[in-house]
Formats: structure tokens, sequence, C-alpha cells
């Protein structure tokens, strides 16, 4: 699914995901042009889950090429489920479909970006504790 129509289908989901783990300081801008633009490089796409024809989970991922490696790496964006559907494993099948669908698109690495201690950066951990023998950390400040 394109970023653009994830956008639109999932507006209350991002703004969930942005008030619970969002860059605080900094206003959530959902402006269609963005995701049109993107769209149209074709370096990204989005994952939704649903139940029923509610959409309850979303997962939003870019690739871009690593400068190091000079292979693709995806990252992602958004990666978001209502709470009532946490313990069902909907966000680990959104990350496992996240991951498959980069390879597909021939990424040779995956690059999760969680808050240290949040429910997605243990899941992460546990699943993936072999892959990752030193977790990283980004900080964002403002300029």
């Amino acid at each position: 699914m394109s970023l653009l129509q994830a956008r639109q289908l999932c507006a209350d989901l991002i703004q969930h995901n942005f008030a619970e783990s969002g860059l605080k300081g900094f206003p959530l801008v959902l402006n269609d042009a963005v995701y049109e633009a993107l769209d149209a490089v074709g370096l990204s796409f989005s994952l939704v889950a649903f139940d029923g024809e509610r959409p309850v989970g979303l997962c939003s991922v870019f690739i871009s090429v690593h400068p190091q490696t000079t292979g693709l790496f995806a990252t992602n964006d958004t990666i978001f489920c209502m709470q009532v559907y946490r313990s069902r494993g909907v966000g680990g099948r959104l990350i496992v479909l996240a991951e498959r669908e980069a390879k597909q698109r021939g990424c040779i690495a995956f690059q999760w970006q969680s808050a240290v201690g949040s429910s997605l950066a243990t899941a992460l951990a546990k699943r993936h504790s072999d892959s990752y023998p030193v977790p990283l950390i980004t900080f964002i400040r403002r300029l």
C-alpha cells in the first residue's frame, strides 16, 4: 500500500502513534503532498492490519541507499497498533511482513527505530538478539 493510501486510511492511528511515541516538541503535520512525493520516488511502502474493515495497526517504511555499504536499507517511520491488539501478535506480524516486503524490494537490512524501553524495543530485542549485538541509539535535537 502507498504511504498516501495508508495516511488517508489510518490518520487516527498515526495521531495515536505520534502522541505516544512521536517527536516531542514537533507538531504532527499530515501533508498529502509530502506523501505523494515520497510515493512517486518508489522508495517507501506501508502495511495496514485490519480487524474486519477497521484499521488497527500500521507500519510505514522508507528505503534508502546506505552510504557505507551502497546497499538498500529499510527504516521504519511508523509502527503502531492499538493497545488492545498488542498482545494479539499484530505488531509482530507487521514486523515480519515489513521485513519480508523490504527484502523483496532489494533491501539488505532493516533498521528499526524505537524509543528505549518501549514495548517495540523489547520485542525487537527478543526477536533479533543474535542480529543486534550492540543496540544503536538515535538522538534528535531541534535546530
